[in-house]
């Protein structure tokens, strides 16, 4: 069966739109990934600082620095216990 024009100018308004409203989302979708790794490196980041203080104050009370045995043992449930 073949399509009428109102069918046709109906399904070709249709991919044009859907096309567009595609491309769009994919912009949206990259924006907002790259806002994500920024955020995750301001994270890491201040993770970092923290350490480096938290590392020195241990050093500096001459206490065991909890943190690297979870360093090593890469315990989750440990993680908890702090």
């Amino acid at each position: 069966m073949e399509l009428t024009k109102q069918q046709k100018d109906f399904y070709k308004t249709t991919l044009e739109t859907t096309e567009k409203e595609y491309k769009e989302l994919e912009l949206e979708v990259e924006r907002e990934l790259a806002a994500v790794k920024e955020r995750l490196n301001e994270l890491q980041a201040r993770k970092k600082q923290i350490r480096q203080i938290y590392d020195a104050a241990c050093a500096m009370l001459k206490v065991e620095n909890k943190l690297s045995k979870l360093d090593k043992s890469g315990g989750a449930e440990k993680k908890q216990e702090l």
